[in-house]
Formats: structure tokens, sequence, C-alpha cells
């Protein structure tokens, strides 16, 4: 048995397409934050939401990896022409060429355990998150260190299940 998660999913396109269609100058529409404690699922509501919009979304976990094994997965999850690229810089570059007209949503996790998260966030916002492409970070966050005002930032705070999910389950 499962919990379910298609308020999660419907909050999470929902966010997306507020974000997609922004047109407020302030903002980045290309960003969105998807913030929650540990363990509420946010990992969970991406990866279902991936799969309720499979043309559309795509999740990649940075989980365990680094240097030229986060490069090479990142290339092969995303079928990238060079299965094995020299940088983040060049990821970016064959991710543009392969992907630079689609609507996409990509939603990235444990990207802030990274080693090498400054290089892949300078080739990401250079390259990837363009046009009509949104990046979505999931994050650990307590509810009270997250930031819902702030205008400059796109986000969604996933909360933790509440014992009517547990005795519908």
């Amino acid at each position: 048995m499962e919990l379910d998660l298609s308020l999660e999913e419907s909050r999470i396109f929902t966010a997306w397409k507020a974000r997609y269609f922004d047109r407020e100058k302030q903002r980045s529409k290309n960003s969105l934050d998807i913030f929650g404690e540990r363990g509420c699922g946010k990992t969970a509501a991406a990866q279902a939401y991936v799969r309720a919009h499979k043309n559309k979304a795509r999740y990649f976990s940075f989980a365990d990896l680094e240097g030229a094994a986060a490069l090479t997965a990142f290339a092969a999850a995303f079928e990238l022409e060079n299965n094995n690229p020299a940088s983040w810089d060049e990821v970016g570059q064959l991710f543009r060429k392969k992907y630079k007209d689609q609507a996409l949503h990509i939603l990235l996790d444990d990207l802030e355990k990274f080693p090498q998260r400054k290089d892949f966030y300078s080739a990401c916002y250079l390259h990837i998150a363009k046009g009509r492409i949104v990046i979505s970070e999931l994050w650990r966050c307590n509810r009270e260190d997250w930031d819902p005002d702030d205008p400059t930032l796109a986000s969604l705070y996933i909360g933790c299940r509440t014992l009517a999910d547990y005795c519908k389950l």
C-alpha cells in the first residue's frame, strides 16, 4: 500500500504552470524550489509527478554521485549525445542542443550534498534553465526556515503527512 500523492502531484503541476507562464521581470521563470522536512515525501511526490507527466518532466538524483560518475549519470539519464562529457559546461551545452525547444520540468534531488554543486549551478543556469525548461530543486528544510514570501523565488512547501493520511492507508 502507498500513500496517495495526487494532492502533491497537483500542487507541483500548479506551481510549475505558474512558474512557466510567469511574466514578472524580477523573477526567473525557470526556477521552482520544492521544500520540505526530511521524510515528508518530497522525493516520492516528485517521482509520482514525473510518472504522471512522462513527456514533460524528468527526475534526477545526485545522491552518492560525484566527479566523472555524476557527469556520466546525468548524460545517460537525459540521453545526451556524449555519454562521457568532460565538464558540467559540456553537459549543459549538450543538454541545450537536445532540449532547447522543448517544454520540460526537471526535478533535481540531493543537490545540496553534491560536491561539485557550484560547477553544476553555473552550467545549469547558463545553459539548461532557459526558454521553456523549468528546474526544480528538492530541499530539506524545516517549515520555520522556509521563506514563502521571498518575491524573487518561486517555491512550494510539502509538509509532513497527517494522521488522516495514515488512517486512509
